[in-house]
């Protein structure tokens, strides 16, 4: 049967949410610990969340901080910024102080939405992110200036706000940052267009309807979580929140619900193939599972495929273009040269893969340098090394840029090489990814000691603790006398394994 023609609206984010309202607003958007929520109660409190957000000072183009676990919140604040004119900035609640007061400063935002753990975090770099003008604690005791969520919003009424004039082909709808291969996360900047085409674009590769109900136990801060949680809500469907991951639980959220999508990574793929009791749960009303952030094994698709019965896919996309492939629609795709780019390569030869189309990124917050080098005449340089196989099908074969991908989320060596040589016993070091069955890939670091020094591996794992997420830790320590570099000072870490 041949597909329908792909086509998406030409709207800003929020309209989205105010779509399927109009369509279904009784049905249940979400679920959340057995609480539903309908699409009419959901855009009422965005719709309180946006004035509240006008009243406190947001105008068009402002940039506001979100920082929680799954939750309904999350979703409110999503649309809520957007009809508010502003810019949503995503931010892991993992993070730790240092992180947070480079995100909010960097992104220059003037008002931030924390749930409790991150909230109590910032208090430590308060007078550094000076930007900010209003602080909101989601779930938490607001300190003396800052305002507790459910009283943010009780002020203010259900009715939506004044539309304010957006260009979608112009204006950010979301500021998202992913770990730069020069050190610190940068912001990756999505349009309304950008995110509307690439919400349209998953609703048609997966086949969505307002019939599905997706599990999401991905992180919402993730451009996986948030291409599940705005394409469920553009496609009328209904999904059922997990605030933290546990893979039992999934597995009983699915029965009970009877979810029809479980979107997941290869790390918890593996854990679930190794999981005894997975035949004691009825997940037959699941249409299929596909798996994202990180290459499937073969292995692994097999073993999930042979234990459940279930077809098994296999995800690929990006922050700066969040879906990518054979079968997403409007988008153009060519396999160059590694040298130069612009040498097209025939089918069944590797080279770089470049992408352009509406669901590419504007470009990177304020970095012309690195926007340029990696968007060249209208294409996205993706840094992945992919060929055309006989069918015309995309396969990946690695990855030409330097960035280490954990369990789907991006690690900047370079992050973490500033961080250790700024410890005083540390005179040198470079950072690479190893291979892990389990999240991909983990970060190894090379450590050249300063004279004199006694330094150890426990040692440094509680400085790095201190001072990065769970996820950019570092796995495994080696000390060696000396960093290999070329002639430029570039560590060439293809030589350290």
């Amino acid at each position: 049967m041949t597909p329908p023609p792909f086509s998406y609206p030409e709207v800003p984010l929020h309209e989205l949410l105010r779509a399927s309202c109009r369509r279904s607003p009784e049905k249940a958007a979400v679920i959340f610990e057995d609480r539903a929520i309908s699409y009419a109660q959901l855009e009422a409190r965005a719709n309180r969340l946006a004035q509240a957000l006008r009243a406190s000072g947001v105008q068009r183009g402002d940039r506001v901080i979100v920082s929680t676990y799954n939750r309904p919140e999350f979703l409110e604040c999503f649309y809520a910024v957007s009809m508010a004119g502003g810019v949503i900035t995503p931010m892991n609640p993992s993070y730790k102080p240092e992180e947070i007061a480079h995100q909010i400063t960097n992104a220059e935002a003037c008002l931030a939405l924390l749930e409790a753990p991150v909230y109590a975090r910032l208090a430590g770099v308060r007078a550094a992110a000076s930007c900010l003008k209003q602080v909101v604690a989601i779930g938490a005791e607001p300190q003396a200036g800052d305002a507790a969520y459910e009283d943010f919003l009780a002020a203010f009424p259900p009715e939506a706000p004044p539309e304010v004039s957006l260009n979608i082909s112009e204006d950010l709808a979301a500021l998202i940052y992913s770990s730069g291969t020069m050190g610190r996360p940068r912001g990756v900047m999505m349009t309304h267009r950008n995110l509307v085409c690439s919400h349209f674009q998953y609703i048609y590769a997966g086949q969505l309807t307002a019939e599905d109900r997706s599990l999401i136990f991905l992180p919402f801060v993730h451009v996986y979580g948030l291409m599940l949680l705005n394409g469920m809500i553009a496609a009328g469907g209904t999904q059922v929140l997990l605030h933290r991951y546990n893979l039992e639980q999934t597995l009983e959220l699915v029965q009970r619900h009877k979810v029809t999508l479980y979107y997941t990574t290869t790390s918890v793929l593996i854990k679930m193939g190794q999981f005894p009791r997975l035949g004691e749960y009825d997940l037959s009303s699941v249409r299929y599972i596909n798996s994202g952030g990180a290459p499937l094994p073969v292995e692994v698709r097999r073993r999930i495929r042979d234990l459940t019965g279930l077809p098994v896919a296999d995800g690929y996309g990006m922050t700066e273009a969040p879906l990518v492939g054979s079968f997403v629609p409007a988008e153009e795709r060519r396999i160059v040269d590694e040298e130069t780019g612009t040498v097209e390569l025939p089918a069944g030869q590797p080279g770089e893969l470049i992408i352009r189309g509406d669901h590419v990124m504007r470009g990177y917050w304020r970095d012309p340098e690195a926007t340029a080098a990696v968007l060249r005449d209208g294409w996205l340089h993706t840094g992945d090394i992919a060929y055309l196989d006989a069918k015309g099908h995309l396969r990946l074969a690695g990855r030409k840029k330097e960035m280490i991908k954990y369990k789907g989320f991006a690690i900047s060596p370079s992050e973490i090489e500033g961080v250790l040589l700024d410890h005083p016993d540390v005179s040198d070091c470079a950072v690479v990814g190893v291979p892990d069955a389990e999240a991909g890939e983990v970060p190894k670091a090379f450590i050249v000691p300063k004279a004199g020094a006694r330094l150890d591996a426990a040692a440094l794992r509680g400085y790095l603790r201190e001072r990065l997420a769970e996820y950019k830790q570092v796995r495994a320590f080696q000390f060696v006398d000396s960093i290999p570099r070329n002639h430029y000072g570039k560590i060439l870490r293809r030589v350290l394994s």
